[in-house]
């Protein structure tokens, strides 16, 4: 039941891998190598919904990598805290990654 699922996720394929592999390297091991991954394979496939946006994979990284240029750039100090209040949302689902 799981190697289906993972063959199903294209896992299991020889991209799949390379593809994991790479972001592994790039991203170290953290959610942001998942989102790499997943930007990679499922470039079109729909991330978030909700009512007013939707967000591809592939969108929701570029974003992401966006939002984290311009925190590096305003708390130029290392894990420096920054908090996040915001309402249930695809946009809040950006801000997480």
């Amino acid at each position: 039941m799981l190697l289906l699922k993972l063959y199903k996720t294209r896992l299991l394929s020889f991209i799949g891998i390379y593809y994991l592999i790479r972001s592994i390297l790039k991203e170290g091991i953290n959610l942001m190598t998942l989102l790499n991954w997943s930007s990679k394979i499922n470039t079109e496939k729909k991330a978030a919904v909700d009512e007013n946006k939707e967000f591809t994979y592939l969108e929701l990284y570029r974003q992401s990598i966006l939002l984290s240029e311009i925190l590096s750039e305003k708390f130029p100090k290392k894990k420096q805290r920054a908090a996040i209040i915001a309402r249930n949302s695809a946009d809040l689902i950006n801000l997480i990654f």
